[in-house]
């Protein structure tokens, strides 16, 4: 099935079920009124209904439709055959059975599978039978849909009567010649046939409404309301409230007598595909295509039933080939197209007057013939040629011709025509005669030159844009990318023969470091019609295998329906952009955080030097020292702060410095250090003095404040040990090491973080200003483990000083 006339069909076995219940009074007329009422379907349906024997071991064949009942035979349940493992299945599971291989003589004469269905009935619990259907197509979601309802009016209708013939009263003691078990009878018969049309209504894909006696509405089904809503309906019978008004094809209005259920009320006459219009104050008027038919109800009376249709669409499009027919019409008459029959033995070439003017010919010796090369002249020269070869390519295959070309008409001007005809040849394959038509496409002409140059623009502008520029289909795949746009993605990546093949490019947002999916990627999005007029910044990997961030605008393309045909899509690479942002916010941060510090710092050499400087002035050696030493704090801290705040634009003066006389120097200064220093190895340096003893200093402090302590908490217990501090080289760098508890890996990105600090007193500046120190000269530093589990700093990528000889 799976079309809507297949689906119809299974619509016309559920009337058929219907009509055979209302006259039988036992499964046995039921059975006889099916044979005679399944519609004779001459289409790809083909189906029997067939019924277990006493024995309950053989489906005997019944009613059928579209094969001859004759020619079935009764099928033994013993699983001997294919046919009869499907229905022994369908009775057994309870359930319909699909196949689409050959069962038993169902398959084509071709030999190719004859899709199958199998569908059990078991009316109240007791198999019956079955019912077989065949078709050429697999069964669908809706075939499947159509062959439950159709199960459900079977069995209904089996479930009436009881096995013995008489009708089943729903468990009273039965007794046929009681009134009171006739109209219990009565009215579940009722109840069931109502049931089942109510079933009908909403399966079928017409809109259906039903009429009394009396042309009163009793009942409409869904679509009829999709159609024409409530108040179209009750326009079917003229009633007075509603706003739509029932109109003939040519919106004259109708009749009291010609409505379509008056009609067949009064007459009893049929009604077959009438046209009519329902009309409103302010929307839009529905075509209806509308059949009827009177339907006998009980004591004579008659009602109705009307089927319609929506046709709106397709009058439109008669009305749009009509429109086109009469445009046709006028353009000829207008002069716009012309027609020719070129006789060709004799070359007597015969054209209207608008032909023969387009082509500057006298149009009364035209209407009487002129040879061809008269009208031929007049074409330009540089598409003559081609257009004789085009026309002898023609006459000696007796082929199809189509050509466009210039000509120069009858006021001199320059006119674009295309001319389209065939070549008629006698049965020896001579040609005879030539006819065709000719439409003047100058005006076509000028607008698709115009649109070249535009695109020409357009592309040249892409072209020259600083900025990334794609272009893409509906579909998704790329159309057009500029140079800027491969340089961005790092090469021409903009040929994959699916919009999935550029999955294999990661996405991220900027700002939060997800992964964007592929269908949320801009592209997508502004395909989907979304505009992405705000800026968008992402960061992508490219083919070339480089990460860039880029700021993505989008604007979606539409056709003059609507629709979404192209997606432009511009990139921007903000990669340095974002990094100056990025560093310019970190300097920024350090400032701010270095401006508290600074404070901080200084105010306590401040404070010293405030203390011993009267006394310094008087003589007092003791003070002056004091002083000196909170003065060279407080340079050494400018120092720091200098680095820490020029970062990598800091001007450096580096000089070979030896690694180890450096150190030993910035050992013996500090105060009362617990431990000791080892020298492993000395190498010489290309470095600014001061910045290198800054840095040993800092991690002494380090080594020394948190080395000898258990953990890098702070804490430093009364049976501490002292810490020992080795110094050596590398092969592109040194290191500083010592025998503390180590820094654990979960913190070793976070020590160099600015403010951070385990111990009660300092600002967590020493390590962040070494971190900075190392980025200043192109260092790299790294924290690991020492040998004996203590904290190891390396820097590598130093420049080393060979030692003179």
């Amino acid at each position: 099935m799976g079309t809507q006339e297949n689906y119809r069909g299974i619509g016309e076995f559920v009337d058929a079920v219907r009509h055979a219940l209302v006259p039988a009074t036992t499964r046995s007329e039921l059975v006889s009124g099916l044979c005679e009422s399944f519609p004779t379907r001459e289409g790809d349906t083909r189906l029997w209904l067939g019924e277990l024997d006493g024995t309950g071991t053989v489906i005997r064949p019944h009613a059928a439709a579209g094969v001859d009942r004759d020619a079935l035979e009764a099928v033994p349940l013993d699983g001997s055959s294919a046919a009869a493992e499907a229905l022994e299945a369908a009775l057994t599971t309870g359930e319909s059975q699909f196949v689409d291989r050959p069962v038993d003589g169902e398959s084509d004469s071709d030999g190719q599978r004859t899709p199958t269905a199998v569908v059990p009935l078991i009316p109240a619990g007791t198999p019956y039978g079955a019912l077989w259907i065949t078709q050429e197509t697999p069964f669908d979601a809706d075939d499947r849909t159509a062959l439950a309802t159709l199960r459900e009016a079977l069995e209904s209708a089996l479930e009436a009567f009881d096995a013995d013939g008489a009708v089943d009263d729903c468990g009273d003691a039965r007794d046929i010649t009681d009134p009171r078990s006739d109209e219990r009878r009565l009215s579940r018969h009722r109840d069931r046939l109502t049931a089942l049309t109510d079933r009908l209504l909403e399966t079928v894909p017409t809109g259906v409404m039903m009429f009394d006696a009396d042309g009163e509405l009793a009942q409409f089904n869904q679509r009829a309301a999709d159609i024409m809503g409530s108040s179209g309906v009750a326009a079917m019978n003229g009633a007075a409230d509603s706003e739509w008004v029932l109109t003939t094809a040519d919106g004259e209005p109708l009749s009291e007598s010609a409505y379509p259920a008056t009609r067949v009320l009064e007459t009893g006459e049929a009604l077959y595909s009438e046209e009519f219009r329902l009309e409103h104050p302010t929307n839009d008027p529905v075509w209806l295509s509308v059949n009827g038919a009177p339907v006998p109800e009980p004591q004579g009376a008659t009602a109705a039933v009307l089927a319609f249709e929506d046709i709106t669409d397709q009058k439109e499009r008669e009305r749009y080939l009509q429109d086109a027919k009469s445009q046709l019409e006028a353009a000829t008459d207008a002069g716009a197209v012309g027609t020719w029959e070129w006789h060709i033995p004799e070359d007597r070439f015969v054209c209207g007057a608008s032909f023969a003017r387009t082509f500057g010919v006298d149009p009364d010796e035209a209407r009487s013939g002129v040879p061809l090369e008269e009208l031929t002249s007049s074409i330009h020269a540089a598409d003559r040629e081609r257009v004789a070869e085009q026309i002898r390519e023609a006459v000696d295959g007796c082929e199809e011709y189509e050509a466009e070309y210039r000509v120069w008409d009858a006021d001199g001007e320059l006119r674009w025509v295309v001319a389209r005809g065939h070549v008629e040849c006698d049965e020896d394959g001579n040609p005879e005669t030539f006819p065709g038509a000719l439409a003047d496409i100058t005006d076509r002409k000028q607008v698709e030159e115009a649109l070249k140059r535009h695109k020409d623009q357009l592309r040249t502008l892409i072209r020259l844009l600083p900025v990334g520029v794609v272009v893409a289909g509906a579909e998704g795949r790329f159309i057009e990318a500029n140079e800027t746009a491969k340089q961005i993605w790092g090469g021409d990546v903009f040929d994959a023969e699916s919009p999935a093949d550029y999955e294999k490019f990661p996405v991220w947002s900027a700002e939060t470091g997800e992964p964007v999916t592929f269908e949320d990627r801009p592209m997508n999005r502004v395909l989907a019609g979304e505009e992405l007029t705000e800026p968008e910044v992402l960061e992508m990997e490219a083919a070339d295998g480089t990460r860039r961030v880029i700021m993505v605008h989008g604007m979606p393309v539409r056709d003059p329906t609507g629709d979404v045909s192209r997606g432009v899509v511009t990139i921007t690479d903000i990669t340095e952009r974002k990094r100056r942002e990025q560093q310019l916010e970190r300097q920024n941060n350090r400032l701010e955080s270095f401006a508290s510090m600074l404070a901080h710092e200084l105010r306590n050499p401040l404070s010293i030097g405030k203390i011993y400087l009267p006394a310094a002035t008087d003589g007092d050696r003791a003070a002056a020292s004091e002083v000196e030493t909170a003065l060279d704090r407080i340079e050494k801290t400018i120092e720091m702060l200098l680095v820490l705040t020029r970062g990598t634009e800091l001007a450096v003066d580096p000089q070979p410095v030896s690694l180890g006389e450096t150190a030993a120097d910035v050992w013996s200064g500090l105060d009362e250090p617990v431990g000791s220093l080892r020298i492993e190895s000395d190498p010489v340096i290309d470095v600014e003095p001061t910045h290198l003893t800054h840095l040993l200093e800092n991690l002494f402090r380090n080594s020394v404040e948190h080395g000898s302590s258990d953990d890098r908490d702070g804490s430093r217990p009364d049976d501490a040990g002292s810490v020992t501090v080795r110094v050596g080289a590398l092969e592109d760098g040194f290191y500083v090491e010592d025998t503390g508890p180590g820094i654990p890996a979960d913190r070793r990105e976070r020590v160099f973080e600015a403010g951070y600090t385990t111990g009660a007193t300092g600002l967590g500046l020493g390590l962040t200003f070494i971190a900075q120190l190392a980025e200043t000269y192109g260092w790299e530093c790294a924290i690991t483990d020492a040998d004996d589990g203590g904290a190891r700093f390396e820097f590598t990528g130093v420049t080393l000083v060979p030692r003179p000889r």
